[in-house]
């Protein structure tokens, strides 16, 4: 996402890749994110190659979830992050590229293509469903479920959401506290 910014908007790098602060001096602008459904997200961490080759890796995505602690000034979920950061507009990972023309300074007729970048993950191919351990999707429902209701997306679905948050998908969503 942030190539395609700063290759097609003037787009700047600004904090790190998963920093959630918007500095002062950019929290006027327009501040958005991408979100994913959590199944997608746990099944592509647990996938990505510095979990699959560590020295210590644990034997399953339970006992990875049951050894993992938050660090206290990083949100825990997609929701955290959105509601800390200020985003005012969300575009769901499921309608890319297509979603990017929702952005205010994309032209709907004309976005610019946009790259599939594999930052690191080694996943087989298949869903959630298709790829993770019995047991592994109560793990997720149970420790992401603010995430599931607040972004829309159903329980035992690992696609797109049937109702997507659309408050969320408006500028001034989350920051107009809707």
């Amino acid at each position: 996402m942030s190539k395609w910014l700063v290759d097609h908007f003037q787009g700047e790098w600004v904090g790190e890749h998963h920093a959630w602060r918007v500095p002062e001096e950019y929290r006027s602008y327009h501040v958005f994110t991408v979100v994913r459904n959590p199944y997608e997200i746990q099944a592509s961490g647990w996938f990505f190659q510095p979990v699959i080759d560590p020295p210590h890796k644990p034997e399953s995505y339970a006992e990875a979830c049951r050894q993992w602690r938050c660090p206290a000034d990083q949100p825990a979920s997609q929701k955290q992050f959105i509601e800390w950061s200020g985003v005012s507009q969300i575009v769901y990972f499921e309608h890319l590229p297509d979603g990017l023309a929702q952005l205010p300074f994309v032209d709907p007729d004309h976005v610019p293509p946009f790259p599939h970048l594999n930052a690191g993950g080694y996943r087989p191919p298949g869903d959630f469903f298709q790829i993770m351990a019995d047991g592994d999707e109560a793990l997720v429902w149970n420790g992401l479920k603010d995430d599931f209701t607040f972004l829309g997306y159903e329980r035992f679905n690992s696609g797109a959401p049937a109702t997507p948050n659309q408050k969320l998908q408006l500028t001034g969503g989350a920051r107009d506290g809707q």
